[in-house]
């Protein structure tokens, strides 16, 4: 009579959960919980021929509202692609003030227990190719030695998965092409202007439209890479 040693079963049974544990992790994602971590920092910056024409500022845009925004695009996005079959904005306290690395971890323990099985994040980052652009979004100028830099709004995130189970990163990608003309594009149609105060309500509603469109294009190129098995 054939016998099978004790010593193979074991090591069969263990290949067996192995690879069940494997085409577990490989499903495609049923419920997926999204979370902007934009907060409502505009940013002006110009870096100018040399360090004196260096200049910075900032303004609360909370009217704008780019976190929530950029939740309801994302969403919006992932439908079009027939990525997940729930879909919704992640709710939670306090994230966005606490954005940073560690905090993603947080917020796969919420989506998992709030029923999610992958969590989508959008986080503003630092680019080491463009080091003078502050994370998240705003408007940068360049040089201008014979004249006024042109206004050029950015963007600066990313778009991460995480398996909400073991709070597991399963892909990320830029939210610009890092390959061709980055996180920032000359608007020629706003003129470049010394301080916030200059512009008008008119060239505060193009920028934020251009902004508005810089992040959904982002997010559309990250979706267009993004593995989420």
């Amino acid at each position: 009579m054939f016998r099978i040693a004790p010593a193979t079963v074991l090591i069969w049974s263990a290949l067996m959960q192995s690879a069940a544990i494997a085409a577990d992790e490989k499903q495609p994602p049923h419920n997926i919980a999204v979370v902007s971590l934009f907060d409502n920092t505009f940013h002006k910056i110009r870096v100018g021929v040399t360090v004196f024409n260096n200049s910075t500022e900032e303004k609360d845009v909370s009217d704008w509202h780019v976190p929530e925004t950029s939740e309801v695009d994302m969403i919006a996005l992932l439908k079009q692609k027939g990525i997940g079959q729930t879909l919704a904005v992640l709710a939670q306290t306090g994230a966005r003030a606490q954005s940073g690395r560690g905090v993603e971890k947080i917020l796969s323990e919420a989506a998992h227990q709030a029923g999610f099985d992958t969590l989508v994040v959008i986080e503003p980052t630092n680019y080491d190719n463009a080091r003078f652009l502050q994370p998240g979004y705003g408007v940068f100028g360049s040089g201008g030695l014979f004249g006024a830099p042109i206004a050029c709004p950015y963007g600066v995130f990313t778009v991460e998965v995480y398996r909400t189970s073991d709070a597991d990163r399963i892909d990320w990608r830029w939210g610009f092409s890092s390959f061709g003309e980055g996180p920032c594009v000359g608007l020629r149609t706003v003129p470049w202007k010394p301080k916030m105060a200059d512009y008008n309500d008119e060239d505060w509603a193009t920028i934020q439209a251009a902004i508005h469109k810089r992040i959904i294009d982002g997010m559309t190129r990250a979706l267009d890479g993004l593995n989420f098995e």
